[in-house]
């Protein structure tokens, strides 16, 4: 057999330098970086690193979700949205808005309110017929509409108003058929046109309507039987509207009005002594002023 090869002498070991190693082409030094550790960054290195993606964003069902944008960018997008919504805004301006075209309809309380006070209650049905005849007196033809709460106070306001030769009475109430119903209507709004005539002769100098009948169409009726516009009726049109028994409510009170008053109307409300918080009441929730009434009924119609 062949003799081993012969073993290499030992080389002698590097020295040990505690100078750091030299630098690179760029100046830096250099610094030995180990897989999987990165090396720390100098303090002169001011080079951003990549942030790392985030991965897509899915829903629920698996559908890919917009990536979010930055706040400046969701802003600069909300404005450029805004000013071009605003641009197709301005553009209809010279159109006619249907709130334009609605018909502007009175308010139910634009008629004048006064109130007539009554010291004790067994007179209150005395004083409305002396206020009737005061009308009738000074003012000849007039309609008028009385609106009471129950149909007690309805049959009692009706038997003794009845009784008067200068009046036409007409009553609406709960169980009246329907024909019967119409011709009440139809009867007021033919005392309503007719007092127009009378006024429109006496402005002209004309002579009255022969067909003309003098007398106080007074027409009675209780809150549950007030024409109703959501039926198709026509309102009263009422010159006087008498209130022989409050309302307790607001609401009630301005029906009364609407369905019952003319534009150019008057509400006289009588008021017993105990009334008088209730009318306060009405008249700052109503928004309305009542005032009292004068002792001239002439000074008001």
């Amino acid at each position: 057999p062949s003799p081993p090869p012969p073993i290499p002498p030992s080389l002698p070991p590097a020295p040990i330098s505690s100078s750091p190693p030299p630098p690179n082409a760029s100046g830096r030094p250099r610094v030995r970086q180990l897989r999987g550790i990165e090396a720390p960054a100098s303090a002169g290195d001011h080079r951003r690193r990549p942030r790392p993606r985030a991965p897509p964003r899915t829903s629920s069902t698996g559908h890919l979700l917009r990536p979010r944008r930055p706040l400046a960018v969701a802003l600069l997008f909300f404005a450029e949205e805004y000013s071009t919504t605003a641009a197709s805004i301005s553009s209809l301006d010279g159109m006619t808005s249907p709130s334009s075209l609605a018909v502007t309809l009175p308010h139910p309380s634009s008629g004048r309110h006064f109130y007539l006070a009554v010291d004790r209650l067994q007179f209150k049905m005395r004083t409305l017929l002396e206020l009737l005849g005061v009308v009738y007196d000074r003012h000849g033809s007039v309609p008028i509409a009385i609106c009471v709460s129950s149909r007690d106070e309805l049959d009692a306001v009706c038997a003794a108003v009845a009784n008067l030769p200068f009046v036409s009475l007409s009553p609406l109430y709960s169980d009246q058929d329907e024909v019967e119903r119409a011709s009440v209507l139809e009867k007021s709004r033919r005392a309503a046109i007719q007092r127009n005539q009378i006024e429109a002769a006496s402005i002209d100098g004309s002579p009255k309507p022969e067909s003309v009948v003098l007398k106080l169409n007074i027409t009675v009726v209780t809150d549950a039987c007030l024409p109703s516009a959501a039926m198709g009726e026509v309102p009263l049109m009422s010159r006087v509207l008498i209130n022989y028994e409050l309302p307790t409510k607001k609401e009630a009170y301005l029906r009364r009005v609407s369905a019952c008053l003319a534009t150019d109307g008057i509400a006289i409300n009588m008021v017993v002594g105990g009334e008088v918080a209730l009318l306060k009441s009405l008249e700052e929730t109503g928004g309305f002023v009542i005032a009292e009434m004068p002792i001239h009924v002439s000074e008001i119609l």
